[in-house]
């Protein structure tokens, strides 16, 4: 039993030095001298170390943006921020829709935020949580994952090694808690912001009128319980608002439904 806790010690350790330096690496060389400039219509981004990239990204195209930050982020006060954006039917390169800006402290992220949105309106806003349907579903699917894993253990190892559940178990749990906590929406008559993550969170803003299509999409098992999801899609992707009641999804695509034929706005 020691020897399998001393291995599995081991190994994670030696996966997470890895991780880390792998990440480092690729930030440095890809982020290197990051610089952004807010212009009227317009970011310019200029980063790389052997790699010179300068990106001008029109505001009018950025369909929806991702502020996301993690627990060691958190701690030294910084957060990325991630740009989706309408490109031609020609390009369909993800990197070509997709652009971040790392490193961002609160004040960068709330002026890159003021230059796009109204976003303080929507802050003001109170979150709205997924039915229990949602709960309940995350902690079946998880730990039903956790058994499978562990009988597989029990079958072709030693059985001892279940002691480690007395480990696991508590840290699963509050990861499992945690990404339910951080899975909710705000909406007001203009934006909708979607959260979700686990390790990581992620807030993502987008313009009601920048919706090209809303659709409700329900499992059999999701219409024995009332609930279905909200997916709307946009030019650059979809974004999913998983669990709703149905009578609280029915309301909330006749309202954005409404805001997309109503808006004189151009989406991009």
């Amino acid at each position: 039993v020691s020897t399998s806790f001393i291995l599995v010690f081991t190994l994670l350790v030696f996966l997470t030095i890895t991780a880390f330096i792998t990440s480092f690496v690729r930030i440095f060389l890809v982020h290197f001298n990051l610089s952004a400039y807010l212009k009227k219509d317009a970011f310019e981004i200029n980063q790389g170390l052997f790699t010179k990239k300068s990106i001008i990204l029109k505001k009018q195209k950025i369909q929806n943006i991702t502020v996301s930050t993690n627990p060691l982020k958190r701690l030294i006060g910084i957060s990325y921020i991630t740009f989706k954006q309408a490109v031609s039917g020609k390009i369909n390169h993800k990197n070509e829709k997709v652009i971040k800006i790392v490193g961002c402290k609160k004040n960068q992220v709330d002026d890159v935020k003021t230059n796009l949105y109204q976003f303080k309106d929507i802050e003001a806003q109170d979150k709205m949580y997924p039915d229990t349907y949602y709960i309940n579903r995350v902690y079946l699917f998880n730990l039903l994952f956790l058994v499978i894993i562990y009988v597989s253990i029990y079958i072709f190892t030693e059985p001892f090694f279940l002691y480690s559940l007395l480990l696991i178990l508590p840290i699963y749990g509050f990861l499992i808690q945690k990404k339910i906590n951080k899975r909710f929406y705000k909406l007001n008559e203009e934006m909708i912001v979607v959260g979700n993550g686990m390790i990581e969170t992620h807030h993502t803003y987008l313009e009601l009128f920048k919706v090209q299509n809303i659709k409700l999409k329900q499992t059999i098992f999701q219409q024995r319980s009332n609930v279905t999801d909200l997916i709307l899609q946009t030019a650059s992707g979809k974004i999913t608002v998983p669990c709703l009641s149905y009578s609280k999804a029915i309301e909330m695509y006749n309202h954005i439904l409404y805001k997309v034929e109503t808006s004189h706005k151009s989406w991009m």
